[in-house]
């Protein structure tokens, strides 16, 4: 949303019924200026424990699954918000799983993240509904996903990002 500046809207003419020669004439303009409504997202960090290769044996297998919220900070009630994840390392991926990410020296898993218990879809939002005043948690998890890969042991990283639209 954008402010409007005063702009002239064109004239108004009145007079008194019983002497229409007092006429007044009247501009008429209008503007406005609308504050800037922007919910904040703090960056979030989040550490899965440690695995054991016996517990991602298959492609496919997961495990060590955690809960961790990312905080919204909107400065009024009632912001419709749309938020989206993508991944930062592979913008067009889709399928809730991040690709390593710059220090991950492992192989034959990735972090899955995922929201109310099913994996994420990248690139495709949801509603979060209408905002509180102040600070709100959203919620995710994330765990460890085994890929067809061959397992080689390492640090298993990955990065998203979380946007937030407003209606």
């Amino acid at each position: 949303m954008e402010s409007v500046p005063y702009r002239h809207l064109g004239t108004v003419e009145a007079w008194p019924v019983s002497d229409p020669s007092q006429r007044l004439l009247s501009p008429i303009a209008l503007g406005f200026t609308v504050p800037p409504v922007t919910c904040t997202l703090a960056n979030a960090s989040h550490s899965l424990d440690d695995v054991l290769a016996n517990e991602l044996a298959a492609s496919g297998s997961n495990a060590k699954e955690s809960s961790f919220d990312v905080a919204m900070n909107c400065p009024m009630d009632n912001i419709d918000v749309q938020l989206s994840l993508a991944d930062a390392n592979d913008p067009g991926s889709s399928n809730g799983q991040l690709a390593p990410a710059p220090g991950a020296t492992a192989g034959g898993v990735q972090v899955q993240l995922l929201r109310g218990g099913q994996p994420v879809q990248f690139g495709q939002a949801w509603s979060h509904g209408w905002s509180s005043k102040g600070q709100q948690a959203i919620p995710f998890s994330a765990r460890y996903l085994r890929t067809p890969d061959p397992l080689v042991p390492g640090d298993v990283k990955g990065e998203a990002v979380l946007t937030a639209d407003y209606r």
